[in-house]
């Protein structure tokens, strides 16, 4: 009876530890970061763990030289966390990096890093609109994208935006372009938007009459080039004051001030 007592005794007070786990989710390796983007490092890590994370530098031959850059740390709770390295430029381009993270508590001490990854110079991304007329339904218009200094199978997003019609978060998707080299030129046939796809929220915006831009986004380093202005025709008619010239306004005297015009474009009738 007392040997039975005794066992039950310690399976009851018998405790389990509870494993803390810590791993880099981006960069994994191979990478390139441009100097003029941003980074988001990504991991995941278990519950009230301290992470500190490092940029750790290695010469051409894969022989470290430092260790003790932090880039960040913090005590933090479970889940996939992120950090956003700003600005790589101030990183010389003639190293190799690897994102190291170690993580403690009151009873562990371990560590996830990167494989190599490279900082390069600026990356650029050129649009180039041929037709900036105004843009009705059922035309084409014509864009070219040129890109440089970004990795192989990088990707880019072309928006149409409206930022000067006090619209925040306004964009359409109108193409995504994969980039198969780390420089190139590609040029895009673009119907009328009729039911465009919301880019960024909020989601609920229909496509406006009026100026929008061109934009394209690398998500990837966060790199954003907006080119190209032109008018969204979205109604049969639009009337809008024009100026025709400033002259002074006596007592019993008319002057013509402003002409209303009217925009019968889309019309169903001349």
């Amino acid at each position: 009876m007392k040997s039975l007592i005794l066992a039950i005794g310690l399976a009851c007070c018998q405790v389990t530890s509870v494993k803390a786990d810590l791993a880099i989710l981006y960069p994994v390796g191979s990478e390139s970061f441009p100097g003029n983007g941003k980074q988001t490092i990504l991991w995941t890590n278990s519950n009230n763990l301290g992470v500190t994370l490092y940029l750790d530098w290695y010469d051409t031959n894969n022989t470290l030289v430092t260790s003790d850059y932090v880039l960040y740390s913090t005590i933090l709770s479970s889940g996939t966390n992120s950090f956003v390295l700003d600005s790589p430029s101030r990183f010389p381009t003639n190293y190799q990096y690897k994102v190291r993270l170690v993580g403690t508590n009151s009873s562990v001490n371990i560590t996830s890093n990167s494989g190599l990854v490279k900082i390069t110079d600026p990356a650029s991304l050129v649009g180039q609109l041929t037709n900036q007329n105004p843009w009705l339904p059922g035309q084409n218009r014509n864009v070219t994208v040129s890109w440089s200094g970004f990795q192989s199978n990088d990707t880019c997003s072309l928006i149409l935006e409206s930022p000067t019609l006090n619209r925040a978060d306004y964009g359409f998707l109108i193409t995504n372009l994969v980039m198969g080299s780390g420089s190139g030129t590609q040029s895009f046939t673009i119907p009328y938007p009729i039911n465009p796809v919301a880019a960024y929220p909020p989601a609920s915006h229909d496509l406006i009459d009026g100026t929008h831009s061109f934009v394209l986004i690398n998500p990837r380093c966060e790199i954003t080039q907006p080119f190209g202005s032109i008018d969204m025709v979205t109604v049969g008619l639009r009337m809008y004051l024009s100026s025709v010239g400033t002259s002074y306004i006596l007592k019993g005297e008319s002057n013509e001030c402003a002409s209303i015009i009217l925009d019968a474009t889309l019309a169903t009738n001349n």
